[in-house]
């Protein structure tokens, strides 16, 4: 039975601590390099889109395949997308364009956090890359 709790308060106190740390990561990105919103939801999707700049476009300017599936087809689905516009024209700009020295800070530093937490699944034995 101590040997139980013993095993339960590592994990806990190691799970507790990793999302301190990445909290702590976080927090500081988001007040002191990318302050605003809009900048964060652009980052994200810059990140996600990084290397199919043509497939944002599509959404953007509403010829991407997938559009055609929305109930009502791509005009019902542009009308959705219109209020995250601006944003995904700035992810798109991000791309073609380069970040800012801040948002570039912002992206080492959610790559790393991804990269550590995929190192440690993997070596736990919980994760892995496909």
């Amino acid at each position: 039975m101590k040997a139980g709790e013993a095993i339960r308060s590592y994990f806990t106190s190691e799970r507790d601590l990793w999302g301190a740390r990445v909290n702590q990561v976080l927090d500081f990105v988001n007040r002191k390099r990318v302050p605003k919103v809009a900048d964060r939801e652009a980052l994200s999707i810059m990140r996600e889109f990084r290397n199919k700049a043509r497939e944002l476009q599509g959404f953007i300017d509403g010829s991407h395949p997938f559009l055609q599936a929305v109930d009502g087809g791509p005009s019902t689905a542009m009308k959705h997308l219109d209020p995250v516009q601006p944003v995904m024209r700035k992810a798109l700009a991000m791309i073609g364009n380069g970040m800012s020295a801040a948002e570039e800070a912002a992206d080492r530093a959610y790559t790393k956090i991804a990269g550590v937490s995929l190192q440690e699944g993997r070596k736990g034995g919980w994760l892995e890359s496909r």
